[in-house]
């Protein structure tokens, strides 16, 4: 006899309640004003759930965080699925499938978004909430100084792992080296800088209907804001790339420690020669004290791979596979139609601020 689970009650994270689901998760980095600035400061619609038994104990979490992309120069409302979570004590008992799709219903009527994704390894249970699931992601290095192997020396890792690095990055530094990056003159001005709304727009627009059918971020400077210069709890760089003084370029920046910039985000309008824009890129964070660049990305599609193109051209290596893959559904049941996976041009900026 197939044993029945009893029902979480859910109901919605404000801020006198956010300890509960910071205790749930016990993670030191998701404080509860870690968990009310991601979900209560988001420019875009974001609510967190958490669940109860009959007794009222947190059994279990759910957020969705609310992500405006653009396509076609058009914005579209979408939900990125985050903070999964079902206490060990409640596995087989309770019914987390019924919590997750309600949360899901009452976000995405909220926000009118369109499909909900995320990046996962829990295959089994995405595949049965109703998602696509893809293995697209891939992480490539483009090394330009030594930094990132002089990193290596106090990286929290062993010692198999760091020779094994230092190897790559070396290989890469050569490549590096014989592309004679040198003898291409600077095309682009980088510079640390938040455009203004009304740029912002123009470029998004611009970026999107040269890449049609891509699904991208779209930014305002609330949404930078949110996620880089007034993130309290993790500082990302937003740099522009300009010619003549029109911006052609836009990249969030991470920096990890590890010697090299971290391209949270990297949007270029002419993807096509992706490699002239990358090294001005490359050759700012050098001067920098990163010395060199790191991208993780969707391989299948077109614009991240035309990114990808371009760090090979200055010598950049194949990282280690991705355990996540990307799953997508549609975020209503009236309508079950999502994009294909392949039409999120999706670097790991698409993750929550913290």
């Amino acid at each position: 006899m197939q044993r029945r689970l009893f029902t979480l009650e859910p109901h919605r994270m404000a801020r006198d309640t956010a300890a509960l689901v910071s205790g749930l998760h016990g993670r030191d980095y998701l404080t509860p004003d870690a968990l009310c600035y991601e979900y209560l400061a988001n420019p875009d619609e974001s609510r967190l759930y958490y669940g109860t038994d009959d007794k009222g104990t947190v059994a279990a979490s759910q957020g969705w965080v609310g992500q405006t992309l653009i396509r076609d120069g058009e914005p579209v409302p979408t939900l990125m699925s985050e903070r999964t979570l079902l206490a060990p004590a409640f596995w087989g008992r309770a019914d987390y499938r019924t919590f997750y799709l309600q949360s899901l219903a009452e976000t995405a009527a909220a926000s009118s978004a369109r499909f909900a994704w995320g990046g996962t390894s829990a295959l089994k249970a995405f595949g049965r909430y109703g998602f696509e699931i893809t293995d697209c992601f891939g992480q490539d290095a483009m090394i330009c100084g030594l930094s990132p192997i002089l990193a290596l020396a106090s990286a929290k890792a062993g010692w198999k792992s760091r020779a094994f690095h230092a190897a790559l990055y070396a290989f890469s530094l050569l490549k590096h080296g014989l592309s004679v990056p040198w003898l291409k003159p600077v095309r682009y001005l980088v510079r640390e800088e938040v455009p203004t709304d009304a740029e912002l727009d123009a470029f998004m627009r611009a970026l999107s209907r040269a890449n049609p059918g891509s699904y991208f971020m779209r930014y305002t400077a609330a949404k930078i804001g949110w996620f880089a210069t007034a993130n309290p709890f993790r500082k990302r760089e937003v740099v522009t790339l300009r010619r003549d003084g029109v911006m052609q370029g836009l990249a969030l920046v991470d920096d990890r420690g590890s010697g090299l910039a971290v391209l949270a985000d990297c949007l270029l309008l002419d993807s096509a020669d992706a490699h002239r824009a990358l090294l001005d890129l490359g050759r700012y964070y050098r001067r920098h004290g990163r010395g060199g660049l790191y991208l993780w990305g969707n391989c299948s599609n077109p614009y991240l791979a035309a990114l990808r193109r371009g760090l090979y051209r200055l010598g950049a290596v194949p990282m280690r596979k991705e355990d996540a893959h990307l799953v997508i559904r549609a975020a209503g049941t009236a309508d079950r139609s999502h994009p294909p996976a392949s039409a999120l041009a999706m670097t790991w900026i698409w993750s929550p601020p913290l």
